[in-house]
């Protein structure tokens, strides 16, 4: 920065002597401005100079024989058998230290995994709220209610049980709907077999409580037909091929859903 300023007022000076030359032939004092503005202008210039920042190729010179110095001077007062901390830990430490961390991190997600028993939580997932006797039961009420007869013998206990019947059917669909609901929620509880295993005992499951749905409504409506005696002949075998057709495809469908409980439960 000094240099610069200085190299402005030089040429400033040069300028009042390009004046000077110019009024020469004007003023006989033009001389005396001529010879002040080249002593200006000289004196300056060696200032300017003199004031002018060192080589930063020096500067960096100078500090590398300093550091240099240092250097020399540490290593004169250590020890002959002494080794420093670059010797003694090895250049790659950092990057073992690193593989290490994902080595113990990747050894302890694949024992976090492995350890995770996937069959016990099948098993919770289709006995935790409804085991095989749970739905025996279910079955058993629902069918017991199926043979109210509001046909020929309709009194006062007649409503409450056609009442408690359409109950105990409406629950068989809330139970399928439970179902789908567990199924969907221990999708991230299990590994992909054993939810395979789950889905296909969720269909049978819920197989069974459609079968057992339909066969009941088809009681209840055919049973007191079949008990008129004004019912015909030819009527009532229509009504018992129709109540057989239902009890064998819920005979089926609950020897289907008891073999898929058993060999989930006996794993």
């Amino acid at each position: 920065m000094f240099s610069i300023f200085f190299y402005a007022l030089a040429a400033v000076a040069t300028i009042v002597t390009a004046v000077g030359i110019v009024l020469m032939k004007k003023k006989a004092n033009a001389f005396l401005l001529i010879i002040f503005g080249l002593v200006f202008c000289v004196m300056f210039s060696f200032i300017g100079y003199v004031l002018t920042p060192l080589n930063p190729q020096n500067k960096t010179t100078s500090r590398s024989e300093t550091s240099s110095k240092k250097i020399k001077h540490k290593s004169a007062d250590m020890p002959d058998n002494y080794v420093g901390r670059a010797a003694s830990v090895p250049v790659n430490e950092n990057d073992n230290s690193e593989s290490s961390l994902s080595s113990s991190s990747s050894s302890s997600s694949s024992a976090e995994s492995s350890s995770v028993d996937y069959t016990a939580e099948l098993k919770a997932a289709i006995t935790s709220t409804m085991t095989k006797e749970s739905y025996q039961n279910i079955e058993d009420g629902v069918l017991e209610a199926a043979k109210v007869d509001d046909a020929n013998n309709y009194d006062d206990g007649t409503s409450y049980a056609l009442k408690r019947f359409e109950s105990r059917t409406k629950n068989l669909q809330r139970l399928q709907k439970q179902n789908n609901k567990t199924l969907k929620e221990e999708k991230a509880n299990l590994d992909s077999e054993h939810y395979s295993q789950l889905s296909s005992y969720t269909d049978s499951v819920n197989n069974y409580l459609e079968a057992l749905y339909d066969y009941a409504i088809e009681y209840q409506t055919d049973v007191p037909s079949l008990n008129n005696p004004n019912t015909t002949s030819d009527t009532a075998e229509t009504l018992r091929a129709s109540l057989q057709e239902k009890k064998d495809a819920f005979d089926q469908a609950k020897q289907a859903w008891i073999q898929s409980y058993d060999n989930i439960v006996n794993q």
